[in-house]
């Protein structure tokens, strides 16, 4: 078994059950920033049996034609990518995500802004949830961090 399989098992499996867990809404809108490869994004459209909107927001134009081409090989019609804002601002309209995922983005001293990149992105979550909304982030393996609107 190959690390990429490895990956896919987890996308459909494991990281499916997380969001299955946390975020009990039919038809959820999900924003996956700073969304690499995809994978939360994956796993996000199996929880949810692709009856959900993703949006992969990446600023780094090679992960999001990753994602493309991956969501076309694999038959998933959920995903929507998108360029991300070098700022973390997010293009989004105010009450609009049931799910703001963050994935490894709150951790880490981020040069640009020394760090202060944590607090622009806490306020365009809360900005962007629906009420009962969920902000998710993960720290490291086993665990992972979650706010509720």
């Amino acid at each position: 078994m190959s690390i990429f399989d490895d990956v896919n098992k987890w996308e459909k499996e494991e990281g499916a059950n997380i969001f299955s867990l946390i975020l009990n809404v039919n038809d959820p809108v999900i924003l996956d920033y700073g969304c690499g490869a995809g994978n939360y994004s994956f796993a996000a459209s199996y929880a949810f049996e692709q009856k959900c909107k993703v949006y992969a927001v990446d600023i780094n134009r090679q992960y999001l034609e990753y994602v493309n081409g991956k969501a076309k090989d694999e038959k998933i019609n959920c995903i929507t990518t998108a360029a991300g804002r070098e700022d973390y601002r997010h293009d989004f309209d105010n009450d609009y995500f049931d799910l703001v995922i963050y994935a490894d983005m709150f951790h880490g001293e981020e040069k640009t802004y020394n760090g202060l990149h944590r607090f622009v992105m806490i306020e365009e979550a809360k900005r962007t949830l629906k009420t009962g909304g969920v902000t998710f982030d993960s720290l490291e393996r086993g665990k992972i961090l979650v706010f509720e609107k």
